[in-house]
C-alpha cells in the first residue's frame, strides 16, 4: 500500500507490488513517474531482494494501482501474527485456514491466533496461544521393565502428571514414561525422529459463552498439542456447542504422552463420552468434520454402536479422535 495525496493505493495484477512482495522486502515508488488516470495510479518501482542487496529498476511497464484495497489484501498486510481461520463452511466439511503473514510482528513471534467464522460470518477471537518446536516423536512403545539401553540420560525426575509418575530423557532425545493405567504399572518408550515439529500451550479451559463452547481437562496435564489440532477441536466444539466437553488430554510438552500410544506430538485428542449414544455421534461427526481421521470408541453397551473408525475395550472410558490430516489446511 501507498499514499499519494490523502489516497490509500494497492497492487491490482498478480506480478504487481502485491505478487512481488513474496521476494522483495523493500519496495520503494518512484512518485516523479506517477501518473494517474480514471481513478487509477500508475507507478514504477525500486525493488530490493529479501536478503541481498540488489535492486532492480522496474521501468520497462508501470505498476497499476487501485484505490480500494480487497478485504483479503487488506487483512494480509495488516497481519502481524500466524493466525489460524476455522469456517463452519457447510453442514458436511469444515475449512480451516493458516494465514501467515509476511513479516511477524515484534512480540508474535512465538504466538498462534485462533479464531473462528459461525455460519452467518460472524468472527470469533479464541485464542492466543505460545508454541515451542520439539524433535518429533514416534509412537509409544510398553514395557513392563525399562529395557537397558547404552543412551545418556539427561534428566530423570519423579512427577505427579495424571497417570504418569516419572520420566526420563535421553541425550538422543528418545522419552521414557512410567506410571498406573487401569490399575496396572508399565513404562512407555517414545523414541525420537528425525523431524522438528511445533506444540501450543493449550488453555486449561476454556469457556466461551458467546459462542456456546467450552471444556476442561480431567486428570490430565497432558495439555499441548499441534497449532492444527487445537483449530480442528475449536471447529469440532463449535460444531456441537456445549460447554460441558471433558478432556483427558492430548500430549506432554516434550511430545510424549503416556499412558497413550498414540497420541505423541499432539495429533489426538480423548474425551469423556456424552451420556446418550446421539450425542456422541454429534460429537464424533464434528470431529470428523474438522480433519479428524480415525476415531476408536468404546465396545460397553452404546458404545458398540457408534459410527466410527474401530472399536476397542480400552476406550470404554473415553473416545479417541486422531490422526489429524494437516493436508487438509489451506495455507495463505
Amino acid at each position: 500500500f501507498i499514499k499519494v495525496n490523502g489516497i490509500e493505493y494497492q497492487a491490482s495484477r498478480k506480478n504487481s507490488l502485491l505478487g512481488l512482495n513474496k521476494f522483495y522486502a523493500t519496495i520503494i515508488i518512484d512518485l516523479e513517474t506517477a501518473t494517474t488516470e480514471n481513478g487509477k495510479l500508475n507507478v514504477a518501482a525500486f525493488l530490493k531482494k529479501r536478503n541481498t542487496n540488489e535492486i532492480t529498476y522496474r521501468n520497462a511497464a508501470l505498476i497499476q494501482l487501485i484505490s480500494k484495497p480487497t478485504d483479503d489484501d487488506e487483512k494480509k498486510v495488516e497481519l502481524e501474527i500466524v493466525t489460524y481461520h476455522i469456517y463452519w463452511n457447510s453442514e458436511n466439511e469444515g475449512r480451516i485456514e493458516k494465514h501467515v503473514p509476511l513479516k511477524i510482528g515484534k512480540g508474535y513471534e512465538n504466538k498462534i491466533k485462533y479464531i473462528y467464522h459461525d455460519k452467518k460470518g460472524v468472527e470469533y477471537e479464541i485464542a492466543t496461544l505460545e508454541f515451542h518446536e520439539i524433535t518429533e516423536k514416534a509412537n509409544g512403545e510398553r514395557f513392563n521393565k525399562l529395557p537397558i539401553t547404552n543412551n545418556e540420560i539427561v534428566s530423570e525426575e519423579m512427577v505427579k502428571e495424571g497417570q504418569t509418575q516419572r520420566r526420563i530423557i535421553y541425550k538422543n532425545g528418545d522419552i521414557a514414561e512410567y506410571g498406573i493405567n487401569k490399575g496396572q504399572y508399565f513404562w512407555r518408550i517414545y523414541k525420537a525422529l528425525n523431524t522438528k515439529t511445533v506444540l501450543v500451550r493449550m488453555p486449561d479451559s476454556l469457556n466461551l459463552k458467546s459462542l456456546n463452547i467450552g471444556y476442561n481437562f480431567q486428570d490430565t496435564l497432558r495439555r499441548y498439542c499441534h497449532p492444527d489440532c487445537f483449530a480442528g477441536l475449536i471447529g469440532a466444539l463449535a460444531e456441537i456447542k456445549r460447554m460441558d466437553v471433558i478432556s483427558t488430554g492430548m500430549c506432554f510438552k516434550y511430545g510424549s504422552c503416556f499412558p497413550s500410544k498414540t497420541h505423541p506430538n499432539g495429533d489426538s485428542i480423548d474425551t469423556i463420552y456424552f451420556k446418550t449414544q446421539a450425542e456422541e455421534q454429534k460429537k464424533i461427526d464434528a470431529f470428523r468434520k474438522f480433519y479428524f481421521n480415525y476415531i476408536i470408541a468404546g465396545v460397553y453397551e452404546w458404545y458398540n454402536l457408534l459410527k466410527c473408525d474401530s472399536h476397542d475395550v480400552d476406550h470404554n472410558d473415553h473416545l479417541h479422535c486422531g490422526n489429524f490430516s494437516a493436508k487438509a489446511i489451506v495455507i495463505k
